[in-house]
């Protein structure tokens, strides 16, 4: 067993409205990390068009890494063509990503989710339904606890302000009971463009067991909120140590660079 991973989450690139400052800034720092994972936690695009998707794939084709795991959001599926939204809502995501709609990744220390939590037919809002419910719990049971459980989607499951309330995809709560209950550990999300890590017991205190969240703000995009900066996540996990390290990167306008701006270390898993 290798004594750490890295793992790097982006989210809400919103391609269509990138700054090149930023993605150069971006691309410079998560090359120089160069992560076992690369984690994408949905909204690539702005509008789900083939030239953003197009300019994401070249964004993805200059990092390194070793893995990746991404999942839609919301605006990854077409929002004025109507017909294309109900009849194929994911056409062009997986036309250009290349990449399944809902894919795990099984490392020697950890098992990562990824679960599709977009709704077509709302758009904005996400939901889980009761079969993916269960399918998570069975995949969560195939693995020993003694390894890190996480699972990635786009829409959140806790918030910090009240005006985003609206925002936590819908059945977390029965979602979060079901998976603690098969060791989930930390769920990874975006949606809300606000950056933040912190025990979800907090919001669900039925929880069988303690689960963390990472919330990633927004990688690229000016679409930015609350005056908050272009940020993402890393997540250091020793194994070993049963030890989970978490630190918050934002973009420094005045330095045309990401810096470390935030430390958090939840206990994912007790130590044997």
């Amino acid at each position: 067993m290798p004594d750490r991973f890295n793992l790097v989450q982006i989210s809400d690139t919103h391609f269509g409205t990138e700054q090149t400052q930023v993605v150069e800034a971006l691309v410079e720092r998560i090359n120089a990390i160069y992560p076992d994972v690369l984690i994408w936690s949905g909204d690539i695009t702005q509008r789900a068009r083939a030239n953003q998707f197009r300019s994401a794939r070249t964004f993805l084709s200059r990092l390194k890494y070793k893995k990746l795991l991404c999942v839609p959001g919301n605006h990854d599926v077409p929002l004025y063509n109507f017909f294309l939204r109900i009849a194929s809502p994911f056409y062009s995501y997986q036309r250009h990503m290349q990449v399944p709609l809902q894919s795990d990744l099984v490392l020697d220390s950890a098992v990562i989710i990824g679960l599709n939590s977009c709704n077509p037919w709302h758009y904005k809002n996400g939901r889980i339904t009761e079969q993916k419910i269960e399918a998570v719990h069975r995949k969560l049971q195939a693995h020993p606890d003694n390894v890190l459980k996480m699972l990635v989607c786009h829409h959140p499951f806790d918030v910090i302000h009240d005006h985003d309330e609206e925002n936590i995809v819908k059945q977390a709560q029965p979602a979060l009971q079901r998976w603690s209950q098969a060791g989930l550990d930390l769920v990874l999300g975006g949606h809300i463009h606000h950056q933040f890590s912190r025990s979800l017991k907090g919001r669900y205190p039925g929880l069988s067991k303690d689960v963390h969240t990472c919330q990633a703000g927004t990688a690229l995009s000016y679409r930015v909120r609350g005056g908050l900066p272009n940020s993402f996540m890393q997540l250091t996990s020793f194994p070993e140590k049963a030890a989970t390290h978490i630190r918050q990167w934002d973009f420094i306008e005045s330095q045309s660079s990401f810096h470390c701006t935030g430390e958090f270390f939840p206990c994912l898993r007790p130590s044997d």
